[in-house]
């Protein structure tokens, strides 16, 4: 019900955040600490920290590093 789709929608958000800032990170080097500041603070407004959505964004930014050529 409404309670899954809520879920879903949290952990959508968390992985997109946590791919965002894993390309944004490798791409911005030198604004890495601003970008996981934004990031952490962004996971803790919405009580993501912790959400199982981040493992997902992180390994979809791997696998996209990873065909993009860039670490």
């Amino acid at each position: 019900g409404a309670e899954a789709v809520r879920a879903w929608a949290v952990g959508a958000a968390a992985a997109v955040a946590a791919a965002a800032r894993a390309v944004l990170a490798a791409l911005f080097p030198s604004q890495a600490g601003t970008i996981q500041t934004t990031y952490q603070n962004f996971l803790n407004d919405n009580g993501l920290s912790g959400n199982a959505g981040i493992a997902v964004g992180e390994q979809a930014a791997r696998s996209h590093r990873k065909r993009a050529g860039f670490h």
